[in-house]
Parts: structure tokens; sequence; C-alpha cells
């Protein structure tokens, strides 16, 4: 090859060297649209059942984004502000209040009155769940909204839940991990691992994800037992999580060091300059991501 071939290839090459290492990274990493919203999103946003709109709550309307572009195609107006979002059974469930709201497509299809005002929700195996400040857990026909099932989280004061398929995960706000039983309301373990919980995330159908003041690391368990199985390490706890079912990555929301990815050899893969308070949520293919902050959505692909 001559000295002026190679030369005029040398950028080229340098070219394609750059573009299998981004394609070799095998998580979103790419913004590829961003959505500017009217207000500040408080609730993580989630996908829709078909994931192929990412939603996201500005007080009481819900927009639906389309991945490619970021562009809102429908809104959802709503009873009141959402204090609680997610997706299951072809639905979306949205609690305004003490409102229960079901979504399909762009279009508000029903709605129930709650008890009161909940203080977590959570949808498990595409029934919605709400607990109250007494610990008193419902669980909610996705279809017509009715109570199917009550049940109540030992020492109550809870803050958060994670649901999956036949069972929940709540925490208190005494750093509390209760794992109940869905079909009887049994308590099927319980665990704390010292201090505030921080985050607590649900991953696919079998993966917790959870971090607390005490640490600066990010567990995963089954929800089941809560037996942690491996830790991620950050530079301080993580606000928010959300990873791929088999743990080939997390995703993480670091305060200080913005959002992070983690293999799972420990290896940091990737960093952002997301300020604190970003949210994460993945796709259930793990092809997208969606990171939220203040009034952005940014839309993340392979």
């Amino acid at each position: 090859m001559s000295a002026r071939l190679l030369a005029a290839l040398l950028p080229l090459l340098a070219t394609a060297c750059l573009f299998e290492a981004e394609e070799a990274l095998e998580f979103p990493n790419y913004v590829q649209a961003e959505a500017a919203l009217p207000g500040e999103v408080i609730v993580k946003p989630v996908f829709n059942s078909l994931q192929n709109y990412g939603i996201a709550a500005v007080e009481d309307t819900l927009y639906h984004m389309e991945l490619r572009h970021g562009r809102v195609h429908g809104r959802t107006g709503l009873p009141g502000a959402v204090a609680f979002l997610g997706s299951g059974n072809g639905a979306l469930f949205a609690v305004t209040g003490g409102i229960i709201c079901r979504v399909d497509g762009f279009q508000l299809t029903s709605s129930a009155e709650l008890r009161e005002e909940p203080v977590a929700f959570t949808v498990c195996g595409g029934s919605p769940l709400v607990v109250y400040g007494n610990g008193l857990m419902e669980l909610i026909d996705p279809n017509d909204l009715t109570v199917i099932r009550q049940g109540t989280v030992p020492g109550g004061n809870v803050v958060m839940a994670a649901g999956f398929p036949g069972i929940v995960v709540t925490a208190s706000s005494e750093g509390l991990l209760s794992a109940v039983v869905l079909d009887d309301m049994s308590l099927a373990a319980s665990d704390s691992p010292g201090g505030e919980i921080l985050s607590l995330n649900a991953s696919g159908d079998s993966l917790l994800l959870f971090s607390c003041s005490s640490w600066n690391e990010l567990a995963a368990c089954s929800p089941w037992d809560l037996a942690v199985d491996i830790m991620f390490t950050f530079p301080s706890a993580p606000t928010d999580a959300a990873a791929q079912s088999d743990l080939a990555y997390v995703f993480a929301s670091v305060p200080g060091s913005g959002v992070q990815v983690c293999r799972a050899s420990g290896e940091v893969a990737w960093r952002s300059g997301y300020a604190d308070g970003a949210m994460v949520v993945l796709s259930e293919d793990c092809e997208t991501a969606m990171i939220s902050r203040g009034d952005r959505i940014h839309i993340l692909v392979k």
C-alpha cells in the first residue's frame, strides 16, 4: 500500500474504530431525543405496555412521547395532580389524590375512588396496588378498578413499594423492607439493611434493586427472600436505579456524580452530567432508556 493511500485511509480507519467502540456499548447511551414539558416532572415516567411511548406526568396531565423524536403525540387530562404512575395489563394507571385512573391509549377510560389518598403505589403483574398510611394494602382489579384483596404491611409507615407478579416489596420510613405474598397477603421475608431506604425499584419479574443511606451501594436481590445477591458501588448512595434483568448493567442516579452505568463486573462503563435527582427508567427490551430531570426527558438508545 502506498504512503499516499495509507494517509488517505487513516482518518476513515479512525472513524470506524470510534464507531465500533460506541457500538460495543451494550446499553442505551446515545441521546436520540429530548422532550421539553410545560412543568417539572416529579413522578417517575414509565413506558406504555407496547413500549412505543414514554409517559410523563406534569400536574394533572399525562404526556405521551414517541420515542424516535420525543414529540408529544397525545395528552390525557386527569381529575387532579398525579402522585403515582404505573403501567401494566395493557394500560396505564395513575393515582391523583384519592382517585385511581385507568388510561388506554390517550384516553381516560375509567376511574374509581380509593378509601383515602395512598402513601405508596405500584403495579404487580398487571394489577395496581395501593398502600395507605396505616399499612393497609389493597390489590386492585385492573379492569373495573375494584378491590380484589386486602392485607396489612407489618409495622406500617410505608413510603415506597415495588411490585412483581405474585409479590410486593415495601419500604418503611424506619428502613424496614417487607415482602408480602399477594395470594394470601402473608409475609414472605423482611429485612432492615440499616438506614433510610433511598430507592426501591423492580427490574423485570424477579429482581429488586434498593439503596439505603448507610451505604454508597446499590443492592440487588430476589423480592421473595430479600437476600442480597450482589452490590454495585458508587461514589454515594443512588437515589434511583434501573437495570437489565440479568444485571449485565445497572443505571444509577448518584448525587454529585450524575447518572452512571455499572457493569456486572463492577466497572463503571458510562457517566453523564445529569443533575441530582434524575430519574431513570428502562424499556422491557432494554433497548431504550428515559432520564428525566426538571422539565426535560432525554430518550437514550443503544
